[in-house]
């Protein structure tokens, strides 16, 4: 009887902890996602003519920084490091796509006078 309720509250602990170890092996496809995203708005921003260049660089540039922080944070170990470093893929996953539609509709910034 003793037995099953150790066993009982070691599974209960070992729930929650499940998903923050899974999240590690996220951080590879989310920071993938994101570089072939980057790599993708590199190479239109290269061919297009039309677009506003300055801005989809400069968004690209975000990309890369938020890349390098999401592979920095997934080099360390603990469940905040792995989640940040997956925020910061999704964040530079974002970047890349806002730079590809700048260089595909030829968006531009208004300035509020």
């Amino acid at each position: 009887m003793k037995h099953r309720l150790v066993l009982g509250a070691a599974i209960a602990i070992s729930i929650p902890l499940a998903p923050a170890s899974a999240q590690a092996f996220e951080c590879p496809t989310h920071i993938a996602k994101a570089e072939a995203a980057i790599n993708e708005g590199s190479t239109l921003i290269l061919r297009a003519r039309s677009g506003n260049p300055l801005l989809a660089g400069s968004l690209l540039k975000e990309a890369r920084e938020s890349l390098a922080e999401a592979r920095f944070h997934h080099a360390k170990s603990g469940r905040r490091h792995h989640a940040r470093a997956i925020v910061r893929a999704s964040e530079a996953l974002g970047y890349a796509r806002a730079s590809y539609a700048v260089s595909v509709n030829g968006m531009t910034v208004k300035k509020n006078h």
